[in-house]
């Protein structure tokens, strides 16, 4: 038995430190299953008003400019010394401290599922987007992930 202590909540469970690396290739308007999250991880095209499709995204959605972004996408875990142009920043910041940053449990850290296209991270979902792959006034047409639990 460990107890886990993440800010404020103790966890008592039984965990292995060692966490398996997984990694899938998604195409354009599949939906792949990540057993290692419990999720399904779905893509589309969509055009329109942007802008205001990504201030009213839901729970589970994020939206990158298509016009950046190269298929296939390869979706996998958080690796030690990953980093992402962080939106609305210059320069680069480490995953981890992100994680930090936003309070993420060390397990979800783990788990979490980390996009890149041509091995540059873009998305890491539902944590944040990188501003070298965001959504901008001049954006006609995007790529809407969705992530939904199963």
């Amino acid at each position: 038995m460990t107890a886990i202590k993440s800010y404020d909540t103790l966890t008592l469970t039984v965990i292995s430190d060692r966490y398996d690396d997984y990694e899938y290739t998604h195409k354009l308007g599949d939906s792949t299953a990540v057993s290692e999250t419990g999720a399904i991880v779905s893509s589309e095209i969509v055009r329109g008003d942007i802008l205001s499709m990504v201030k009213g995204k839901g729970t589970g959605e994020e939206y990158i400019d298509a016009r950046k972004i190269t298929f296939p996408v390869t979706i996998r875990n958080f690796r030690a010394g990953d980093v992402i142009a962080q939106l609305n920043m210059t320069g680069t910041k480490k995953l981890k401290d992100i994680f930090i940053d936003k309070k993420l449990p060390t397990g979800k850290r783990r788990t979490a599922a980390v996009l890149l296209a041509t091995d540059t991270i873009f998305l890491v979902h539902g944590v944040c987007v990188s501003n070298d792959y965001k959504v901008t006034k001049n954006t006609k047409e995007a790529v809407k992930f969705t992530y939904t639990t199963f």
